[in-house]
């Protein structure tokens, strides 16, 4: 390889990193936006965000296998190509059914495409660089998430929902003609491919999340619930009694039934990223729809926490080398459980400083998240690095779409049920439409500003009544969150316990 061509296909690499972080963080913010246009409630905007991070858990790890087999360079190519038509696709989606199929789609992409271009970044320089690459990888993807926000914030003004995918669509499609011209095809390893793992586990996944998306709609008490719910269970037992018996495992269930330790880092990493993508999914809708910022003020404000996890994640490795992982994770846990307090006991409000803060310790979290990742990889045997790290990050990807789907379902069941006791104990008289559109903006699905034009001169008295409804279900998460938070707190102290003994 001529060695200006290794740095060619670091940038290659890197921006298809870029996109796939910016992803991220850029469609969180035009959720409002989508919900809109698509005339869908919570539910459906869920699903938007859901289905990529199952996608994601699913196929993230058979895609390094896939790698081996068809070399690493052709399988970054195939999750370019599906990433950037999907993406191109998406932004002419005319309902949410056809952007959530699409979506799926993307997140195979992104599946392929994460572990590909780490792993030719990797194998671009000497051993001795490697650190410093996953670092610069790292550094890059922080940046995409850090101004996803302000950039999502102007295109949302000035353009519409679409854009905000097509805007990626040169970015892949240039990181794909760098990639086919320069990469070397590599050479073929042959691995079988769990084929009935990756089915068993797509399968559970989905009927997981479909049955909390649509708790709300169906109740506890309606039989297509306990069939799924039953459905559920029997495909997780089926995949977890398949895995137990593969030489090559999707998923090498073994490690946490052996490794206990390892076990309690990965329920760590399920709770601690499913808590951060809350703040991700609902801030948007938080600062828009309630809060009646338009997007680019909403985008600078999300902006104190992408750029504090971009600015300092350069420099988290660094500072666990001089005060150890330990205390940089518990530093990054009374963050975040100070960012789900402050949000849990705040109205309301358009004041910046009362915004910011919670927004700035979130985001100290983030930025000492991978930590985490090191206390993980160094609680694992060697010949077990691999797979266990695969494990990992599933759980973690997991964590992120259940953590959502139940965001939704309790704001949702919360402010409905908010609403209609208020309804029963003023006795008031609303149409069927007025009810509907009331619910809507109490779920935080559409802006409370247009509660106007539904309501007519009583319309300030329903704007508080959404406003109260969704603040007292999104006090909930947070407070629920506070308390995960909590346990995780506990559990890491077990960890240091565990660790000085041996």
């Amino acid at each position: 390889m001529v060695p200006i061509n290794r740095y060619f296909i670091f940038f290659a690499v890197a921006l298809m990193n870029f996109a796939g972080s910016l992803d991220i963080s850029i469609v969180n913010l035009g959720l409002p936006a989508i919900a809109q246009s698509l005339n869908t409630s919570l539910t459906g905007v869920q699903w938007i965000i859901t289905i990529y991070l199952l996608a994601a858990a699913s196929l993230m790890i058979p895609a390094g296998s896939i790698g081996d087999i068809i070399t690493h360079k052709y399988a970054l190519l195939l999750g370019t190509f599906i990433f950037m038509i999907s993406t191109l696709a998406i932004g002419f989606a005319d309902s949410v059914l056809v952007i959530t199929i699409e979506r799926f789609i993307q997140g195979i992409g992104f599946a392929f495409s994460l572990p590909m271009s780490m792993t030719i970044a990797k194998n671009l320089f000497a051993d001795k660089y490697k650190g410093l690459i996953i670092g610069l990888m790292s550094s890059i993807s922080g940046l995409s998430i850090a101004i996803g926000p302000v950039l999502g914030g102007i295109v949302l003004h000035y353009l519409n929902w679409s854009w905000l995918f097509w805007l990626n669509v040169p970015i892949c499609l240039f990181s794909f003609i760098l990639a086919a011209l320069l990469i070397p095809k590599g050479t073929i390893k042959l691995h079988k491919i769990d084929y009935v793992g990756i089915l068993l586990l797509t399968v559970s996944l989905i009927l997981l999340i479909t049955l909390f998306n649509q708790l709300n709609h169906w109740g506890f008490n309606s039989a297509i619930f306990w069939v799924l719910l039953m459905l559920v269970i029997l495909f997780l037992g089926c995949f977890y009694w398949y895995e137990l018996r593969q030489i090559h495992p999707i998923l090498d269930l073994k490690i946490l039934k052996e490794d206990h330790i390892f076990t309690i880092i990965c329920i760590m990493r399920f709770c601690t990223q499913g808590i951060v993508y809350i703040f991700l999914f609902i801030l948007g809708i938080y600062l828009i729809n309630i809060s009646s910022f338009s997007s680019i003020a909403a985008g600078n404000i999300l902006l104190t926490m992408t750029l504090v996890y971009g600015v300092l994640s350069m420099f988290a490795g660094g500072l666990a080398d001089r005060y150890g992982v330990f205390w940089l994770i518990l530093v990054g846990l009374f963050c975040l459980l100070v960012g789900c307090l402050w949000f849990g006991f705040m109205g309301v409000s358009q004041k910046l400083w009362l915004l910011i803060p919670p927004l700035v310790f979130v985001g100290l979290n983030m930025a000492t998240g991978a930590n985490m990742t090191t206390l993980a990889i160094h609680a694992l045997p060697e010949d077990r690095l691999g797979s266990g790290t695969g494990v990992y990050y599933t759980l973690g990807f997991l964590g992120s779409a259940v953590f959502i789907a139940l965001t939704g379902v309790v704001i949702t069941g919360i402010s409905a049920q908010y609403i209609v006791n208020s309804i029963v104990t003023q006795h008031w008289m609303l149409t069927a439409i007025q009810q509907h559109q009331l619910l809507l903006a109490a779920h935080g699905a559409r802006p409370l500003n247009s509660l106007i034009d539904v309501f007519g001169a009583r319309a300030n008295i329903f704007l508080i009544l959404a406003s109260n409804a969704f603040l007292y279900a999104f006090h909930w998460v947070m407070w629920v969150a506070s308390f995960l938070i909590v346990i995780n707190i506990g559990l890491l102290f077990i960890i240091k316990r565990y660790l000085a003994r041996h």
